[in-house]
Parts: structure tokens; C-alpha cells; sequence
């Protein structure tokens, strides 16, 4: 597919205005797994990849600045998901049929069973409600919040109230 986010946006339509049904959705991209590109661009990205990259080679390591599949986390083991992570290929369909890592657990592990169908992710997407707008369909007001105290989080806010107001410098 050339143009994969406009042709779901559009079959997302047709369900909408009834031309399909979702099981036609569903069905259609029932054989396309969920991958999303990931280029490696921070060190925060970076630090999640601490376990897999622990006790290997430097050139065996995921490294700053490479990018990589991760596939959308379907199966649960053990009470936790595995997080499939593969080397980039144009292919993205295809790399789902090589080994991978599952980048929770540093493992390397084979089979599909372990990718997100597409066909369920946009389901779930369709099925997820829209917590930032009222209404439910078509042009969707955006909803008012009042504000009923203040909370400091983290550990810069925590001692806010502590640091001096400098106005000329951020």
C-alpha cells in the first residue's frame, strides 16, 4: 500500500457512512501486522534499550541514531507483553518473519504470534472514546477544564516554592 494511513482513513469513512461493516475492516488488514519505525534520537529512547544492550558487544548494541521495527506488543508471557523490536527493512510485513528481540526482556525470539494484526488495532483504535472533545460525531467541541488546585510533580516541581525568580533567564 502507497498511501496506508489515507486508505485507512478512508475505509474508517466508508464504515462510518455504512458502505462497509467491521468485519470488512477487520478482514481487510487482517493480514498486515501493526510496526511502527523507531529511529533511536534520544538518549531518553536510547536508556530504554539498557537491558538489551547489557553485557554485549559494542558493535552488537542498539546504538544512537540507528533505526528499527518495533512491533506493536500482542501476546503477554509471564504477566508481561513482549515488545518486539527488528532491524529496519523497507518491508516492514516481512521483518515479522525473522528472529527478534523482545526489548523488555533482551531475548531473542521468533514468530508472528508475538506482532499485532493491524485488522485489531485499528478496531481498537475505532473503539477508543475521545476524552479531550464533546460530542460523539462530526465537528467535535473541545471541552472545558477548571483548574481546582495545583499539584507539583516531579523533581524539578517538587521545589519550585524554593528556587529564586531569575526573569531574565529561563
Amino acid at each position: 500500500m502507497k498511501d496506508w494511513q489515507g486508505e485507512i482513513w478512508e475505509d474508517i469513512l466508508r464504515l462510518h457512512y455504512g458502505i462497509i461493516d467491521e468485519s470488512d475492516l477487520i478482514e481487510k488488514y487482517e493480514n498486515f501486522y501493526a510496526m511502527s519505525r523507531l529511529t533511536v534520537s534520544t538518549s531518553h529512547v536510547h536508556k530504554r534499550f539498557k537491558t538489551v544492550n547489557k553485557d554485549k558487544e559494542w558493535s552488537d548494541q542498539i546504538k544512537p541514531f540507528n533505526l528499527y521495527l518495533i512491533g506493536f506488543q500482542a501476546f503477554e508471557e509471564d504477566g508481561k507483553f513482549v515488545k518486539p523490536i527488528c532491524p529496519f527493512s523497507r518491508d516492514s510485513q516481512e521483518a515479522v518473519h525473522r528472529p527478534f528481540i523482545d526489548y523488555q526482556s533482551g531475548m531473542v525470539k521468533e514468530g508472528t504470534h508475538d506482532f499485532k494484526w493491524l485488522g485489531k488495532n485499528i478496531s481498537q483504535y475505532l473503539a477508543h472514546l475521545e476524552h479531550k472533545f464533546d460530542g460523539d460525531i462530526g465537528l467535535l467541541e473541545r471541552k472545558h477544564i477548571v483548574a481546582v488546585g495545583v499539584l507539583h510533580i516531579g523533581k524539578e516541581a517538587n521545589s519550585v516554592d524554593d528556587q529564586a525568580l531569575d526573569v531574565k533567564r529561563s
